[in-house]
């Protein structure tokens, strides 16, 4: 299945692939436009700023280091946004999910999507030191656990401990000039089948 962003001026295209024959629901459709237009809103805004442009802005950034409502702002108005933390949730299976704006100082809640209570809201912060972004802006890679209690990377690690956690996963979110700007992530204070999941997709790519 392959969806067509703004069908009268198309920038690209965003597909799904089945390694068997299946006919996509009506959500599933709706979800790959959204995360569409969501792409083509992200190419148009990046084609409309000038070299300078963004030089400037990210001047303006350094000199203002604390504040970050800009950023705020900006994902809050990606329409397709809470589609893509439901559709997080969905596959996976937790309850939590949130795009938090990263530096190696600030953990900043940009939007989330709370089914299970944690209260974290857009603007609202947590300490750096206690998360595991720090290993992910490093690492520039995933990190995906289970259950944190069957880990030995993460059975002792002070960021399930603190806020209760067993499952987790995060992606780090790269800008177009490499740099790193933030995270996507999902977790819950109940085991989840997520690193299942990655493996059965990856899998299945390599079937196809």
């Amino acid at each position: 299945m392959r969806i067509n962003p703004r069908r009268g001026d198309p920038v690209g295209a965003i597909g799904a692939y089945w390694v068997k024959p299946y006919e996509p629901t009506r959500w599933e459709v709706e979800t790959l436009e959204a995360l569409a237009e969501a792409a083509a809103t992200a190419v148009e805004h990046i084609g409309l700023a000038a070299p300078q442009e963004l030089a400037e802005r990210a001047a303006s950034v350094g000199q203002n280091a604390c504040d970050y409502q800009s950023d705020i702002d900006a994902v809050s108005g990606i329409a397709a946004v809470p589609t893509m933390l439901d559709v997080a949730l969905r596959m996976t299976g937790m309850r939590f999910a949130a795009i938090t704006r990263v530096t190696e100082t600030r953990w900043i809640t940009c939007n989330s999507l709370d089914r299970v209570g944690f209260g974290l809201k857009p603007g609202d912060e947590l300490p750096i030191e206690s998360t595991l972004c720090n290993e992910i802006r490093d690492r520039r890679q995933v990190i995906v656990f289970d259950d944190a209690q069957t880990y030995d990377q993460y059975r002792d690690h002070h960021t399930p401990r603190i806020y209760g956690l067993r499952s987790y996963i995060s992606m780090p979110i790269i800008r177009a000039d490499g740099s790193f700007w933030g995270i996507i992530c999902a977790i819950d204070p109940k085991p989840a089948k997520v690193d299942t999941l990655r493996s059965s997709a990856r899998s299945s790519c390599s079937r196809s």
